[in-house]
């Protein structure tokens, strides 16, 4: 977590910078394009209020994530989530307000490129919330165990070293590449201790099946206790039964 709050705060702090500058009428050149543009043309939207426009939304939403970043410093996630929700819904406002006072030249296309960018981007949102809320079940089969869904993988039974049952879950210091909200982790995590795991948790519901493997450790459970505790029962008995027959 301590990188991702650190690139929130370089955004923050860069963008309400670049803002402020453009308010106090300089730097022009910070801004895409605004340089090749003819003498005429930046005239205009200069005295359309294109910069006044840019430089309030570009310091707006630096100030967005950075109250987002106090937010999660405060282990509030949910609120800095929201926040990064409002920090792209100020961004292309900003879009939207600044296409308006450019000239009618380019003013068409870049509508269209805003509207597509839009559709997309809310378009990996939902898709990335709806994966990210997704159940991951566990299936275990005669020589492997997948799970399922949004991160989900296939591994060999000869790989598992140790299954358990546990009542607390695992101390997570950074997320590497997985999907957090609230107390839903699901993804690849830097554990306390050093080490690495790929959960599929909600934190605050217990117990956990932790999957010790040759180079990795899966944690996962379900809603249901039941279905949890079905989970290990079925994985310990599979691999009772392969070591039996290796006897």
């Amino acid at each position: 977590m301590v990188v991702l709050h650190v690139i929130q705060l370089v955004m923050g702090l860069t963008l309400s910078g670049i803002g402020y500058l453009l308010l106090q009428g300089k730097m022009h050149s910070l801004v895409s394009g605004f340089a090749s543009r003819s003498e005429q043309e930046q005239k205009d939207m200069l005295e359309a209020g294109y910069m006044t426009v840019t430089g309030r939304g570009l310091f707006l939403s630096g100030a967005v994530l950075l109250i987002g970043l106090v937010f999660g410093l405060m282990g509030l996630f949910q609120a800095n989530f929201f926040m990064w929700g409002v920090f792209l819904l100020v961004l292309f406002v900003t879009a939207y307000r600044g296409i308006a006072r450019e000239p009618e030249r380019t003013r068409k296309r870049n509508r269209i490129v805003m509207h597509v960018t839009v559709v997309f981007t809310a378009g990996v949102l939902i898709f990335v919330t709806i994966a990210g809320f997704s159940d991951n079940d566990l299936i275990v089969r005669d020589d492997s165990f997948e799970v399922s869904g949004l991160y989900g993988d296939t591994w060999s039974l000869d790989d598992v070293e140790a299954v358990s049952l546990e009542t607390d879950g695992p101390s997570i210091t950074m997320r590497t590449n997985g999907f957090s909200f609230g107390s839903t982790v699901k993804g690849r995590f830097r554990l306390s201790d050093g080490g690495r795991a790929l959960l599929f948790l909600e934190l605050d519901e217990q117990p956990f099946l932790r999957i010790e493997l040759d180079d990795d450790t899966v944690w996962i459970h379900d809603g249901d206790r039941d279905v949890t505790e079905s989970w290990y029962d079925e994985l310990t008995e599979r691999l009772a039964d392969r070591e039996g027959e290796v006897r």
